[in-house]
């Protein structure tokens, strides 16, 4: 996912990639298709009905990653009360281990406090 020296990661974390690999199974791999891209916008996005919070990375080599597939995902979360969808500038797939994972993290956590704290408040935004 990375690469070695595209500068996207920490060296030490390159020499765990055996161990966090895993072969995505065939018939996963062929519902992403036929399945998932088919159905997730018109049956599953428009029933959430909690805050979502998701990024594309720019660099990811598996998800589609444009601005334009951002808005469309945005939007597609028509029932929720709060979307927060981003745009990672130079993050490869599998931010949350390269360089971009602190920062990322901590836009996870403060989108998860700032969701708790309008929860507890009784507001449904």
């Amino acid at each position: 996912m990375f690469g070695p020296g595209t500068g996207t990661v920490d060296p030490a974390v390159l020499e765990q990639s055996e161990r966090l690999s895993c072969l995505i199974p065939v018939s996963e791999a062929n519902s992403v298709g036929a399945v998932w891209k088919a159905t997730w916008r018109a049956e599953w996005a428009g029933k959430v009905r909690v805050p979502v919070m998701f990024a594309f990375a720019e660099l990811d080599c598996w998800f589609e990653g444009s601005r334009e597939h951002l808005r469309e995902c945005v939007e597609a979360f028509s029932a929720s009360p709060r979307v927060d969808g981003s745009f990672v500038l130079g993050a490869p797939h599998c931010m949350e281990l390269s360089l971009w994972s602190r920062g990322w993290y901590a836009r996870c956590f403060g989108f998860a406090m700032e969701c708790a704290v309008i929860s507890s408040s009784g507001n449904k935004a």
